[in-house]
Order: structure tokens, then C-alpha cells, then sequence
């Protein structure tokens, strides 16, 4: 090779190297492969370099939706760093507390204000019954409830459910199908 050609080699890399990740792949999808082979496993060795040789990871950023992440990265949590589990274990509990109440609502809607009771919504209500605790589960999960913080969340879920509990809509519910099954006795055709 020509040093004139060397040179434009080795300005070529530099150029690579100053772009971005993104301006990079568009230029490893838009360059000819047999017009430019030269270049063109220049820029593909450069795009294998960077995957190689990743960029460090901001460990506040690493997991998102983790609560307890957000919160360690507080300046309060900094200064503090004991408080940091009793607080998340709290807002933990909270939030799936909230949630779980929340996603039950739609059953205390439908069967006080709008009177939706009898047997056949009592089994609606019933086989929808699991579907909220399950979604605050995954949503306590979600913002980190995971291993030993997973009673947290089981916690917040029964709770939730105690709350619902005393919107006084199971208790219609269940009074509504007594009232449904209790006719009064066994009927033979008339008599």
C-alpha cells in the first residue's frame, strides 16, 4: 500500500471512532460491500470492538421499574443507608396494599352502586376474584418484591384484600346468594 493510502486508512478508523454507536450501524447499513470492502470491514470491526468493550452501565438504571434501586439512589438513602430496606419494605407494602384495593374496586362498583347481585354475578365475581391479587403480585414483583421482600408484597396483597373486604361488597355478595338459594324447600310439582 501507498503511504497516501495508509494515511486515508488510518483517518478513515479515526472518523469511525468518533461516531456515535447509532451513526455507526447507519453507516455498517448503508455502505456498499463491493464498492467499499475495504471500509466496510473497517466499520464492522469497530461495531465488534464496541460490543466488546461495552460501555459501564449507570447501576441506578440497571434494572428498570426496581424500587429499592430509585430509593438507594436518594440522597437521604446515601447518608443513611440503614434506612434504606425498613422504607422500601414499607413503600413496598404500601403500593401492593394500593394496588390490590384498587384492581378490587370494580367488583365494590358493579355490586353496591349499581346493584349487580344474584347467583349469576356472584359467580362472576368469583371467578374474576383471583385475577387482582395476582396483578398486585406481579406489580409488587415488578418494583423489586422479590425474595425475602416477596412477603412484603404477599402482605400487601392480603391487606388489600382485608380493605376490600370491609367495603361491605363480599358480605352483599354472599347475602345475595343465600337469599337466591334459600326458597324455602324442596317442591314436588304443586303439592
Amino acid at each position: 500500500m501507498r503511504t497516501h493510502d495508509l494515511n486515508d486508512v488510518a483517518a478513515y478508523r479515526e472518523k469511525l471512532q468518533s461516531y456515535s454507536m447509532e451513526e455507526l450501524e447507519d453507516v455498517y447499513f448503508h455502505i456498499h460491500v463491493l464498492r467499499q470492502p475495504l471500509r466496510y470491514n473497517m466499520v464492522r470491526r469497530e461495531l465488534e470492538a464496541r460490543r466488546l468493550h461495552a460501555e459501564p452501565v449507570d447501576p441506578v438504571h440497571l434494572r428498570e421499574g426496581c424500587l429499592r434501586d430509585w430509593l438507594a439512589a436518594r440522597r437521604l438513602m446515601a447518608r443513611h443507608p440503614w434506612l434504606l430496606a425498613p422504607v422500601f419494605s414499607v413503600v413496598l407494602f404500601l403500593a401492593t396494599t394500593a394496588a390490590t384495593f384498587v384492581l378490587l374496586l370494580p367488583v365494590w362498583l358493579f355490586a353496591i352502586p349499581f346493584n349487580f347481585l344474584g347467583l349469576e354475578t356472584a359467580i362472576v365475581y368469583v371467578a374474576c376474584a383471583p385475577i387482582p391479587p395476582i396483578l398486585a403480585a406481579g406489580f409488587g414483583g415488578r418494583l423489586g418484591g422479590r425474595g425475602v421482600y416477596g412477603v412484603w408484597v404477599f402482605a400487601g396483597v392480603v391487606a388489600g384484600m382485608l380493605l376490600f373486604n370491609l367495603t361491605g361488597a363480599p358480605a352483599a355478595i354472599l347475602r345475595s346468594v343465600v337469599a337466591h338459594t334459600s326458597g324455602g324447600g324442596i317442591s314436588f310439582g304443586g303439592f
